[in-house]
């Protein structure tokens, strides 16, 4: 059974002009008034854009939604119906699941056109707005280069030294004058910025750099803000429950945990833990409960659980629970659920076990914004999908943060640097800092909708906190956040690679 912590969608907050914009991981955006309204309730709910003319695809987490024609062939395809329909023998996706957003062939004209089952003419035209970024030039937050939005399409244009911001309506300027800054984390800028190791933040202050260590971590802020460097960590840092007093499942469901005056209470589920709704404790199975909450409910199968990280099933009314370390594998209807063994390096190309996220659909609209590292994407993944790597990359570093852990690579073969964000701590795959991993490499799995990878963990320095309003934490529910240093199809334009 799904569990009812596992909401679909992004962090989402409604500014005065009523554009939606998605937030994920450490760089929130906040309105100048402070307010921060309302959360993507998930993909069931959303509603297309105006002018957009295909509704948005329902994504089934617990797979109880297949293709009759895939599954009789035996193929997978990577999302079930009617985000993929199995057609003359392979699997086509939607216009949407494909990464478009209109089938419009006046929109569509002069562009690229997308393969869909569901409209003749399928295509991705960007929002007109570039994500928030005005028509003017304006000076990036690392005070590198310059961007403006130009008939609905980013413009960049690097500064050999540094930017100079406009006044008013002005456009900003490429600098002449050489600055000693270069190189650092803030670029020019005199605002604290975290260094990509988050162990120190640096600032140009009268064209030197500043730097501060943070012993316990540098906490990013929104663009403009300062970077803080954070105080001690709590004590219940990593426990299911996070920093609330509210008791919750851990993963494996054997037990559940809380916090209480900065202290985790734990407490074992012999029979297993049933999840409740947000904001309720949830609770032990008594022995003669029927394996009441367990993921295969009272069936002796073992079945996956709904985030894929362990298995279980039910005999003699208790509830039997095996961990899956590398991810938890649907059988049909009937035969045991298989736990995935330990994956095998990259073969060099995409795996065909895995799926292609690059070519995932966002999780709102328009999907993406931009923050300090570059252009922050939200794609809807449901948790514990497996993340790959796309080419040959080599990792330059990865670390736990209050959103989850967040691995940096760089790609080999455009040379472009991205980071994942929300993946599940307890699952980090590649952590040698150094290693270029091959492509088809099992990075981690997704997340986002657990305390572990910032599912309700409240942003610091942010007010005020409601989570079922989507205000001012983290996450609000599963998906896969990228972050690129150019725009999020330059480093991975939507098509479908080979795979073994």
């Amino acid at each position: 059974m799904s569990n009812k912590r596992k909401l679909l969608g992004a962090f989402v907050w409604i500014a005065s002009s009523g554009a939606a914009l998605g937030a994920c991981g450490e760089d929130l955006p906040v309105p100048s008034d402070g307010s921060i309204t309302r959360r993507d309730t998930g993909v069931r709910d959303a509603q297309p854009s105006a002018d957009a003319t295909v509704p948005l695809d329902a994504t089934v987490i617990d797979g109880s939604a297949i293709d009759s024609g895939a599954r009789d062939s035996g193929v997978s395809c990577p999302m079930p119906p009617p985000a993929y329909v199995f057609e003359n023998g392979r699997c086509v996706p939607s216009c949407t699941a494909a990464g478009g957003n209109t089938c419009s062939a006046m929109l569509c004209a002069g562009r690229a056109a997308i393969e869909a089952y569901d409209c003749p003419t399928c295509c991705a035209v960007p929002p007109s707005n570039c994500g928030g970024v005005p028509t003017q030039w304006v000076c990036t937050t690392d005070g590198r280069s310059r961007q403006r939005c130009s008939n609905g399409s980013l413009e960049t244009n690097a500064c050999a030294t540094s930017c100079v911001p406009g006044a008013g309506t002005t456009d900003a300027t490429c600098s002449s004058m050489t600055s000693t800054c270069a190189g650092s984390a803030s670029g020019n800028a005199p605002t604290w910025t975290c260094t990509a190791d988050r162990r120190s933040r640096q600032r140009c202050v009268s064209s030197m750099v500043q730097t501060e260590a943070c012993a316990n971590g540098c906490v990013a802020n929104a663009v403009g803000v300062d970077d803080t460097c954070a105080s001690a960590p709590a004590a219940c840092t990593g426990s299911a429950s996070g920093t609330s007093s509210v008791w919750t499942c851990t993963s494996d469901r054997r037990s559940r945990q809380r916090c209480v005056s900065n202290m985790v209470q734990t407490e074992s589920c012999a029979s297993g833990c049933v999840t409740q709704p947000i904001g309720t404790d949830d609770y032990c199975a008594s022995s003669g409960s029927g394996c009441a909450g367990s993921a295969s409910g009272t069936s002796a199968v073992w079945t996956c659980t709904s985030d894929n990280t362990a298995r279980q099933r039910c005999v003699s009314s208790s509830v039997q629970t095996e961990p899956c370390m590398y991810g938890c594998s649907r059988m049909p209807t009937g035969m045991d659920d298989t736990c995935l063994p330990m994956p095998m390096p990259g073969s060099g190309q995409a795996n065909c076990a895995y799926p292609q996220w690059w070519t995932l659909p966002y999780s709102w609209d328009p999907g993406y914004y931009t923050v300090r590292y570059g252009v922050d994407s939200d794609l809807r993944m449901a948790a514990g999908t497996p993340v790959q790597l796309r080419h040959a990359s080599r990792l330059l570093s990865e670390a736990v943060y209050a959103w989850g852990w967040m691995p940096e690579f760089q790609d080999t073969v455009t040379g472009h640097r991205f980071r994942f964000l929300h993946l599940q701590p307890s699952r980090r795959l590649t952590t040698a800092i150094g290693t270029t991993y091959p492509a088809g490499t099992l990075v981690g799995y997704s997340g986002g909708g657990t305390p572990d990878t910032g599912y309700c963990t409240p942003i610091p320095g942010c007010s005020p906190v409601n989570c079922t309003a989507g205000s001012c934490v983290y996450s609000t529910g599963a998906h896969l956040c990228v972050q690129t240093q150019v725009g999020y199809r330059t480093a991975f334009p939507n098509t479908r690679d080979a795979c073994r």
